[in-house]
């Protein structure tokens, strides 16, 4: 996997990642937050949820704490009331994830992450765990998208064309 390709998939996901949450800015608090048929339960805790998954794995492949720390990280819904919280969260990820973008290397893409815990052991190369945020990020924003679109608030085309031509 090469550098370029990496970036172009990371900075489509943060461009993707701004334009669901100004389709939110359309919702009240009281929607954002209610209870619905999306798999953690209302959009904003799908937000928290793979902002949480996405600092883990970049805390960890950054360097920024162990493997150990970043697994241990923990984020309550309840402690983002609101888009604005939500939104800091977000920003708070996309800030490390230009840090680590832009320092980013060929060797860095290469080197493991690697696991041994009693029962359970695994090692999977850094450019693996960025394609692996970038597809759990698309997942979940699908599923805010849906969620959004039913409460009249769309985020409009996200495909990577759309970004690219932007």
């Amino acid at each position: 996997m090469d550098v370029t390709t990496i970036r172009s998939m990371i900075a489509y996901d943060s461009w993707a990642n701004a334009r669901v949450l100004d389709c939110c800015e359309q919702l009240t608090t009281a929607h954002f937050i209610q209870e619905d048929e999306t798999p953690w339960g209302s959009i904003r805790d799908q937000f928290v949820h793979y902002f949480l998954i996405e600092r883990r794995w970049l805390s960890w492949a950054d360097g920024s704490l162990s493997g150990e720390d970043a697994y241990g990280l923990q984020a309550d819904p309840l402690d983002y009331p609101d888009l604005t919280a939500v939104r800091q969260m977000w920003q708070e990820n996309d800030v490390q994830m230009q840090a680590f973008m832009n320092q980013l290397t060929g060797s860095t893409l290469e080197r493991s992450l690697e696991v041994e815990w009693p029962g359970f052991a695994f090692s999977v190369p850094i450019w693996q765990v960025l394609i692996h945020i970038s597809q759990h990020s698309m997942q979940h924003r699908t599923e805010i998208t849906v969620a959004s679109s039913k409460l009249g608030a769309s985020p409009g085309d996200l495909d990577y064309l759309f970004f690219v031509l932007e």
